[in-house]
C-alpha cells in the first residue's frame, strides 16, 4: 500500500497517495508497526508540503518527528525537523522554522550527511534574508556554497549561488 503510494506520489496523484498512505498507516497502526508508521506518516506530510497545505503538514511530520524521536531513528528526525523548518518557513512562522533547520543542520553534522547540512544551511540563511540580516544570511550560503563544490555538484552550486546573489 505504501509503495503505491510513492508511486502516486511520485505522478502528483495525491488523492490516490493519500488513499493508499492512509490504510498503509491504518495497517501499520493496527500491526502496531512504528517503523512503518513513522514512514508512512512521513509521506503523508510530503504530500500535503507538495500541495502546499502546510498546517497539514505540520501534523504529519510532528506526528512522524515523535515516532522517530521515539525509535531513535537519527536520519528520520533530522530530515523530519528540516522538513518542519520548511513548512514553518512558508507560514510565515521564521522563528520555529530558524530552530528547526538548527537542529535540522546540527543532526546532520553528526550524521555526516553533507547533502542535507547543505540544505539545511542554505534555508537558515534564507531566513536571515527575510529578517533583513543580510550579513548573517551570507555566512550561511557561504558555508552551503564551500558544501556544494565539496560535493562537486553544479547544480547545488547554482542554488546556492542563486540566493547568495540576492
Amino acid at each position: 500500500l505504501a509503495g503505491k503510494g510513492t508511486l502516486a506520489l511520485s505522478k502528483h496523484d495525491f488523492a490516490t497517495a493519500d488513499s493508499r498512505y492512509g490504510e498503509a498507516l491504518g495497517l501499520a497502526r493496527s500491526k502496531k508497526n512504528e517503523f512503518v508508521a513513522a514512514n508512512v506518516s512521513g509521506n503523508l506530510g510530503v504530500s500535503a508540503m507538495l500541495q502546499q497545505h502546510y498546517d497539514e503538514a505540520i501534523d504529519w511530520f510532528t506526528l512522524t518527528l515523535a515516532i522517530a524521536q521515539a525509535r531513535k531513528n537519527p536520519t528520520q528526525v533530522q530530515r523530519t525537523l528540516g522538513n518542519l523548518g520548511w513548512c514553518y518557513y512558508q507560514v510565515g512562522d521564521y522563528e520555529r522554522a530558524l530552530l528547526n533547520f538548527e537542529e535540522a543542520e546540527k543532526a546532520s553534522v553528526e550524521l555526516g550527511l553533507l547533502g542535507d547540512q547543505l540544505k539545511w544551511l542554505n534555508n537558515i540563511g534564507l531566513i536571515h534574508y527575510q529578517r533583513r540580516q543580510y550579513s548573517r544570511a551570507d555566512e550561511y550560503y557561504q558555508q552551503a556554497l564551500a558544501i556544494a563544490k565539496k560535493l562537486e555538484s553544479k547544480s547545488l552550486d547554482a542554488i546556492v549561488l542563486n540566493d547568495v546573489s540576492q
